[in-house]
């Protein structure tokens, strides 16, 4: 089902994105061939209306006539993208540059001066077309989780046949983080769309009317979109950042036996410190109204690296020795016992990078049934 879901966000994003950006395209081609003119205000006052959601919006509204070639064509736009708002002081304030009766630069369209307007700007509108890209990344981000949590490896978490049968065989398992920075990146990437074009709307709307609350509500936009865009350049630096391995020579971590975890980490500049700790822990999820939460407690935790090697690259070998009388690795569905490894690396110059691997503990050799 989430498959389905993503790609169907997947598929309406880009065909929606397509639509809307060729369209924008279409239309600064088609304004670039506008002439420019002299045009007659005729009239120009506020208009009011009910907003679907309740609540009254104001909108410019202008009337003016352009005589081009001996005749009179009539237009009613101000721009392409004229819009309304809760502010009054917003329609007034466009309202300013068209009083009735001036002469105001217009432009027509040649070949049907009926295509008339008082703002050839189409940059917010060409820039407010990639919104629905915002859907596709949702569903691509989806995609991404959805294929990871089914390729990505595990340590195994075994029944009496899957230990029996472990024990018939050898091999390493490189693991895989629980959470890739990727799928971050893609999500905030999704929320920033939206809100940096709103943010340049309203900034324009807000540069047309000089309305004060338009001004306001502009610079609420652009320090959110300032953090959001932030927030992705972050989470973009991680995802680029230093890269992981974790190996360990066993498929499964035996409860009082020995197996070894090589690591090794890559930065683009220095690694100020490297730690990695063993954590065992219980789940317990449960439902709160509509909500699905889950409770985590710590039984056990075990310091395997500690190392600051003031270098780009580090690297060597950890020994992973869990008691026996410990609890190997369970999976009730609601409830679980499960092994982590946490890995957190200091970058120096780079966001620093945190990181959960799951590991498969067996039970005691002896004790498997």
């Amino acid at each position: 089902m989430p498959l389905l879901f993503g790609l169907l966000l997947v598929i309406i994003g880009v065909v929606g994105t397509y639509y809307l950006v060729g369209e924008s395209l279409q239309r600064r081609a088609d304004v670039g061939r506008y002439q420019t003119s002299l045009c007659t205000i005729t009239e120009a006052d506020v208009e009011s209306y009910e907003a679907e959601e309740g609540g009254t919006m104001y909108r410019p509204r202008v009337a003016y006539e352009l005589l081009f070639q001996g005749r009179r064509y009539l237009g009613q736009r101000i721009g392409f993208m004229t819009t309304g708002s809760s502010f009054s002081s917003y329609a007034e304030g466009v309202l300013e540059d068209y009083p009735v009766g001036a002469r105001v630069t217009c432009y027509f369209d040649p070949d049907d001066p009926n295509e008339l307007v008082l703002d050839k700007r189409t940059g917010s509108q060409l820039l407010l077309s990639f919104i629905p890209l915002a859907f596709a990344l949702v569903g691509a981000g989806i995609l991404y989780q959805s294929f990871a949590a089914r390729g990505a490896p595990k340590g195994e978490v075994p029944t009496s046949k899957a230990w029996r049968a472990r024990l018939q065989r050898e091999g390493e398992l490189v693991l895989e983080p629980r959470a890739k920075d990727g799928f971050a990146t893609i999500f905030v990437a999704a929320f920033a769309i939206p809100v940096v074009g709103a943010a340049v709307f309203l900034l324009e709307m807000a540069w047309i009317s000089g309305s004060p609350g338009a001004i306001l509500l502009a610079l609420i936009f652009t320090v959110v979109a300032a953090g959001v865009t932030w927030l992705f350049v972050v989470c973009l630096l991680s995802a680029i950042g230093p890269r992981v391995k974790l190996t360990l020579d066993r498929p499964t971590v035996p409860l009082g036996e020995t197996v070894w975890l090589r690591w090794r980490v890559q930065g683009w500049t220095k690694l100020n410190a490297v730690s990695i700790d063993i954590v065992g822990q219980e789940e317990s999820t449960y439902t709160s109204g509509t909500d699905e939460l889950t409770d985590t407690e710590e039984f056990y935790e075990q310091a395997l690296v500690r190392e600051e090697p003031q270098r780009s690259v580090a690297e060597g070998r950890a020994r992973v020795d869990l008691p026996a009388s410990s609890m190997h690795s369970f999976d009730a569905g609601k409830n679980r016992v499960v092994w982590l490894l946490k890995l957190e690396v200091d970058v120096d110059w780079w966001p620093d990078l945190e990181q959960e691997y799951e590991l498969g503990v067996a039970p005691q050799r002896g004790r498997a049934r």
